[in-house]
């Protein structure tokens, strides 16, 4: 019973160090990379969060620049997600909560007639390939909150 409780606090130990600790070390200089480079745009994430016994997810102060200058274009104070475990017994993603606060939004026309955010949407950026029909990815978001927004 000692070894079973003992090999119990080393694996909380583990998980805990890894989760609180490590990964959102690693993912946030890892997450402003991927999103500066598929949006083209300067991206800065002042910190994330994880709690890997709760499944929550936070990211905290994240900025998006307009392109090519240091004007902000979208930035919001905390972006937290929920999951429930109960999503590995149901076999579909169940979201408990998100929430945003305070969300900021900067839209312009330019001369052209074009948005701020016009590049970002290609038109037929990809023409859908035939595939074998799959069953649908099932999933459920309860309690959608924006503070301050």
């Amino acid at each position: 019973m000692k070894k079973i409780s003992k090999i119990a606090a080393v694996s909380a130990a583990v998980i805990a160090v890894t989760g609180f600790v490590i990964l959102p070390a690693v993912l946030r200089p890892v997450l402003e990379k991927q999103m500066t480079e598929a949006i083209h745009r300067q991206v800065a994430i002042r910190k994330v969060s994880l709690n890997p016994f709760t499944l929550a997810f936070a990211l905290l102060g994240v900025t998006i620049n307009q392109r090519d200058t240091s004007e902000v274009m979208v930035s919001f104070d905390e972006f937290s997600v929920n999951v429930q475990a109960m999503s590995v017994v149901k076999r579909g993603l169940i979201v408990g909560s998100v929430r945003l606060i305070k969300p900021y939004i900067n839209v312009a026309r330019n001369r052209d007639l074009s948005y701020t955010f016009s590049d970002l949407l290609v038109p037929g950026a990809a023409s859908p390939k035939e595939e074998t029909p799959r069953e649908p990815f099932k999933f459920s978001i309860n309690n959608i909150e924006v503070v301050d927004g």
